[in-house]
């Protein structure tokens, strides 16, 4: 009993226990709950503008394609206009068009010769109607009248004249129906033609980006050959060349992991803090958080949510897309960056021509690759029309060759159709007169007087006189048909020489402009190949790829890239020292205006940058378009943040 005693004690206390633990842990959930929503979560963001267009570069058969034309990064552009096109080698409407007449021309020498067949085939089967008419008026002579031999014979010619004639009723038939075939085809390859001509117009068409908002050309990173997009650069067909960027308008865009969704909200405020304005921070609120999780920025691993949020008015901070900003659920202490201020900041740039004509080689049909014979060396000024190189290609020779001997061999082909076709006019006009002169004997012998002559030998007079007026009128008509496949024989031939000497003219063009020349005064800066080397003597080019650039030397700038933390240091106008190449040469020059958006500095170096374009204020001797340079910019030793950076915008 006690034992039992002391069991249910130790029970009652246990469960008392219990009951204390559960209402502690009631009473304490809720406050760790407010603690987890209101954890700190940092984010990181990326300005982008509103209602902005992005370009793409278009559709194309041929990969990488070359910009033809992309207007100047930082024009302004109104909805319509023509933004970028790219170029079309294999794109050629006129070559269309010759094929689609010589296909005209072969279908009506196809059908003038079909013609011919279906009137030889009439003729047959005239001749044959009137071998049955003639049997049947031998058989019709009584078995009484005639010998059995002869009257055996007769049934038999007749037989014979029926079947004959369903054989060439058969013939006639084949031959219209493979006329109506043919000329069947022939306008559902006219079709077809006109489909592949519709597609090509299109395509020509939608080989241009026109702007579909009003606002200012951003070009973009080229990530396949490290470098800007910009005119005569190739890309890829579906890339993004760059945008058009509308006025004033931006959003921040964040990424925030699945983790930390929990503690964000939809119109919850937080804080921002952009990487470029040292010490600068502002209130926000979140304007939206994507339902759904998604593959997150690029070259990030995981799963993200796309929080959007709007950016109030600062008016010590001008937005760009591609700035960074900090997003924070908790204000940041303010940061005193003026104590650790530099003297200076030392940047690299490099001197560029705002008037630079980019040169490719010339498009011939069919020629994919070149050899560079004779180059001029980097760095030389030329006149327009001078030599910049010559460009080889066997193929080319080869091809004008072969194209020269089909030429020859066709012409002779044309003088010989020519001497056939005269002797075959005059073999018509023999025929035609011998069957006028049998029509008109056929109808003397029918006026005999039908009492002083059988009158079987009668009707076969009457029979004879009728098909011989027809036979004249069918060949009439075979010669007509002879004449009008004659001349589309001669047409068609005639179309192929014309074809030929196109292509002709076409190689001879195309070996005229291997031989490139200065369209413009300037000097010479090459570009790199696939393989990131200068072109050179040797080196093997391809169709689209631009092969060097004439700069304009009176037009030269200097081009930097700014680290996006020190932006907010700079101002506009500013007077800096550029240290030249070779020497410690320093020249003056001022900053004149900033790039219109951030971005990476390379395809392997993912730091934000900033363009920033200098002006020299005197320009210095012997300084070539192409020159890295490095810039020294003096910054405000006692400035704040907001002071450093209230001119830049």
């Amino acid at each position: 009993m006690f034992t039992l005693t002391r069991l249910a004690g130790a029970t009652a206390i246990a469960l008392l226990s219990m009951q204390v633990q559960a209402a502690a842990t009631e009473k304490t959930a809720p406050a760790k709950t407010n603690n987890a929503a209101q954890r700190l979560v940092i984010l990181n963001g990326s300005v982008e503008s509103l209602n902005s267009q992005s370009l793409f570069i278009p559709a194309s058969d041929n990969n990488p394609v070359p910009l033809k034309y992309f207007v100047p990064e930082g024009s302004k552009v109104k909805k319509g206009d023509v933004v970028l096109s790219i170029g079309t080698p294999g794109n050629n409407t006129q070559e269309m068009q010759t094929r689609q007449e010589q296909q005209q021309v072969k279908m009506a020498l196809e059908l003038a010769k079909l013609e011919v067949v279906a009137i030889d085939a009439e003729r047959a089967f005239h001749t044959a109607q009137i071998a049955l008419a003639k049997a049947r008026l031998d058989a019709s002579l009584p078995q009484g009248q005639i010998s059995a031999l002869d009257y055996d014979k007769y049934q038999t010619e007749k037989e014979k004249a029926v079947k004959e004639l369903e054989i060439r009723k058969a013939a006639v038939e084949i031959a219209r129906k493979n006329i109506s075939k043919t000329k069947a085809d022939g306008e559902l390859e006219a079709r077809k033609n006109q489909l592949q001509m519709a597609y090509l117009l299109k395509e020509n068409a939608n080989t241009s980006v026109h702007a579909e908002v009003d606002g200012v050309v951003i070009h973009a990173f080229n990530p396949w050959r490290g470098e800007r997009y910009d005119e005569g650069v190739p890309g890829f067909s579906g890339h993004r060349a760059g945008q058009v960027m509308t006025d004033g308008q931006f959003e921040l865009i964040a990424w925030a992991l699945e983790a930390d969704r929990i503690s964000l909200k939809e119109g919850m405020q937080v804080f921002l803090t952009p990487d470029a304005y040292p010490g600068k921070s502002f209130a926000s609120t979140i304007k939206r958080i994507s339902p759904a999780p998604e593959s997150g920025p690029a070259g990030e691993k995981g799963r993200f949510f796309k929080i959007t949020i709007p950016l109030p008015a600062q008016a010590e901070l001008a937005y760009a897309p591609g700035m960074s900003i900090r997003v924070s659920t908790a204000s940041a202490p303010a940061r005193h960056a003026a104590q650790s201020l530099p003297v200076s900041l030392t940047i690299d740039g490099e001197v560029l021509s705002r008037n630079n004509k980019a040169i490719s080689p010339p498009s011939i049909r069919y020629i994919w690759n070149y050899t560079i014979g004779q180059i001029v060396p980097e760095g030389t000024y030329l006149k327009a029309g001078e030599q910049i190189m010559q460009l080889q290609s066997t193929e080319v020779q080869e091809r004008l060759v072969t194209s020269r001997n089909m030429l020859n061999e066709k012409n002779k082909a044309l003088e010989k159709l020519l001497l056939e076709q005269k002797e075959a006019e005059r073999l018509g006009e023999i025929q035609v007169a011998e069957a006028r002169a049998a029509a008109e004997k056929a109808a003397r012998k029918a006026t005999m007087p039908k009492e002083l002559i059988r009158r079987i030998d009668y009707d076969k007079l009457v029979i004879d006189k009728e098909a011989s007026q027809a036979q004249f009128e069918l060949q009439q008509k075979l010669v007509a048909a002879q004449s009008a496949q004659r001349h589309a024989e001669k047409r068609f031939l005639q179309t192929e020489m014309q074809m030929e000497q196109k292509n002709q003219d076409s190689l001879l063009a195309g070996i005229k402009a291997l031989t490139i020349t200065a369209p413009t005064a300037g000097i010479v800066q090459y570009r790199t190949s696939y393989d990131d080397e200068k072109f050179k003597k040797g080196s093997k080019i391809w169709v689209g790829q631009t092969i060097a650039g004439l700069a304009d030397p009176d037009s030269m700038y200097i081009k930097a890239k700014v680290p996006e933390a020190q932006y907010g240091l700079l101002r506009m106008g500013q007077t800096v020292t550029v240290k030249l190449p070779g020497g410690n040469q320093t020249v003056q020059a001022k900053i004149l205006r900033p790039g219109l958006a951030f971005q990476s500095r390379s395809h392997t170096d993912s730091s934000v940058v900033r363009d920033l374009e200098l002006e020299f204020t005197q320009r210095p001797a012997n300084l070539k378009p192409g020159s890295a340079v490095q810039v020294i910019i003096p910054l405000a030793k006692a400035a704040t943040p907001a002071q450093a950076t209230a001119n830049v915008k």
